[in-house]
């Protein structure tokens, strides 16, 4: 069944069984230069054209087909922007919102110009696919086609100069030439809007990312294959055995560039709709703004836990008060915290704080590292009382001494990555609350020069951790590339294990040299709000 959408413009096909299915899937044939939309796709003596093959495979049959058809006579044709915007209007009130394209020759340009139309005024459309056959997405030998089309209509002009304004007195031919104006534009905005789905810096609404495939022949004489391939590489890319008339003239369902579009509208099909694309591709543009400051790479982290009681394990020789009064805490070190990051501000931010709520509320992009001492899985009896001890030590003491009690040999550096030159940053004014304690540090005057730049910042300190605990969640707050995390559990542990919660598909590798000692590392990218547990147990 053949059905007429508008008069001369826009025609559907139906071949299958029963009447037309409701659908928002449609395929849309557009023809190229000189063609039209029925025999551009008919073979000599076939019995079904291209798009009839279409319509009528039961794999296709929840898609509309539909043939676009547009002026292309040889002397005076309309301009392919004028075409483009054609094809837009006609596709205005119909109900698809997944669309496949197959267009061949000049068509292909067509198609490309109205996607960036829309794109170009937010209009982030309904395709679903790109099938190109022979488009010449550099531009055409324009004198050889030129011949070929001249003599095709019986009108012999046996000197070039008559040829070249031919030529330029046709809006078509004229863009269709090597590094024409119109070329250089579109491919150019081409590559800035939908290649790889579009520039990051382009509002989502403005830019694409649909299945593009790019069919060439290899006896083309039209449009060379460097042309035709434009701007896709190898993956996008199929060579069928025709030339540039034939590409899109298959006669049979077995015919090879059947099987092609076969194959591309099948995964097409397998993609999410555009406009959930859309919505997806804008939370992750989002999440990507927020988070592309908060990126650290190579984090290396070791760790060293000592269950006897902080209270009693006193640095008297070296005037050390860490842990005195603490009762039920026992010893906590980082012995290295590693990572490169990009320096946000000259004062950055080292601390404690009870919980992770209360941590996540104080945690800003300043800081370098936030111990989280986490109580909740401790029996409520203890921890309250635990929690009434840190309150304590916080309310009654000045923030020099209750820091000296939670924290010793803290050090923060920063490595220059240029120079190779370690800067020490200096301890700073306290922020003190019910369960908190943060800390300013600075850089030094000479090492200023790094805020906005990525550098190496190493950390060490001791600190506490209840007794009662045995475990430790190591937080990723930012975007990870790569960690490598060591564990050591003085004493002689039962088993030392540890559970992964990270976001995505990371792979960890595991080590472990002894049960008291455990190795984690990754070389993926670690999403923001994973974790990773560390459990023991004497």
């Amino acid at each position: 069944m053949s059905e007429t959408l508008i008069d001369g413009v826009l025609f559907r096909e139906f071949l299958g069984p029963g009447p037309l299915p409701l659908t928002d899937r449609a395929i849309v044939f557009v023809h190229g230069y000189t063609g039209d939309a029925d025999s551009t796709w008919r073979a000599r003596n076939a019995q079904l054209s291209f798009y009839e093959l279409l319509a009528s495979d039961p794999a296709f049959y929840d898609h509309h087909v539909l043939r676009f058809q547009y002026q292309s006579k040889k002397l005076r044709p309309p301009a392919i922007p004028n075409i483009a915007d054609q094809l837009i209007q006609a596709l205005v009130g119909l109900p698809y919102r997944r669309i496949i394209y197959i267009a061949h020759s000049m068509g292909g340009l067509v198609v490309m110009h109205a996607i960036l139309r829309s794109l170009e005024k937010g209009k982030t459309g309904n395709v679903a696919g790109l099938l190109l056959y022979g488009v010449p997405m550099s531009g055409v030998e324009w004198l050889k086609f030129a011949r070929s089309v001249l003599t095709g209509a019986e009108l012999v002009y046996p000197h070039v100069g008559l040829v070249s304004k031919f030529i330029g007195g046709n809006k078509q031919l004229a863009a269709l030439t090597e590094d024409s104006e119109f070329i250089e534009s579109l491919t150019g905005r081409w590559a800035w809007r939908v290649l790889n789905g579009g520039d990051p810096g382009i509002a989502t609404a403005q830019r694409a990312f649909f299945p593009v495939r790019v069919i060439t022949g290899n006896d083309d004489w039209v449009v060379k294959e460097s042309s035709a391939r434009g701007l896709y590489a190898e993956i996008d890319w199929e060579n069928a055995d025709q030339d540039h008339i034939n590409l899109v003239k298959p006669s049979s369902f077995q015919a090879p560039t059947y099987l092609s579009a076969a194959r591309f509208i099948q995964e097409s099909k397998s993609w999410i709709s555009p406009a959930l694309l859309v919505k997806l591709r804008t939370q992750m543009d989002q999440i990507w703004e927020m988070r592309k400051e908060e990126t650290i790479s190579n984090w290396i982290f070791d760790l060293e836990f000592d269950n006897s009681s902080a209270a009693t394990v006193m640095s008297g020789e070296r005037g050390n008060n860490l842990g005195a009064g603490l009762v039920n805490f026992s010893i906590f070190r980082v012995t290295r915290c590693e990572y490169v990051r990009k320096i946000p501000q000259p004062v950055l931010k080292f601390g404690f704080a009870v919980g992770h709520i209360l941590a996540d509320s104080v945690w800003t992009n300043n800081f370098v590292f936030l111990h989280r001492c986490n109580m909740s899985a401790l029996p409520s009896e203890l921890s309250n009382r635990l929690q009434n001890t840190i309150r304590e030590l916080l309310r009654t003491m000045t923030a020099e001494v209750a820091w000296g009690r939670l924290f010793d040999e803290v050090r923060l550096v920063v490595h220059d990555l240029a120079t190779g030159v370690r800067h020490e940053l200096h301890p700073g004014v306290f922020t003190r609350g019910d369960f908190s304690l943060i800390r300013d540090y600075t850089l030094p005057e000479d090492a200023n020069h790094l805020v906005g730049k990525e550098a190496t910042i190493e950390v060490s300190f001791s600190s506490v951790m209840p007794t009662a605990s045995c475990d430790y969640t190591a937080s990723f707050p930012w975007l990870c590339d790569g960690f490598r995390f060591n564990v050591f559990v003085q004493g002689e542990p039962r088993y030392l294990l540890h559970s992964v919660g990270l976001r995505g598909a990371a792979a960890i590798q595991v080590n472990r040299e002894h049960q008291s000692r455990l190795q984690c590392s990754s070389e993926d990218l670690i999403l923001p709000g994973s974790t990773l547990q560390f459990e023991w147990r004497f």
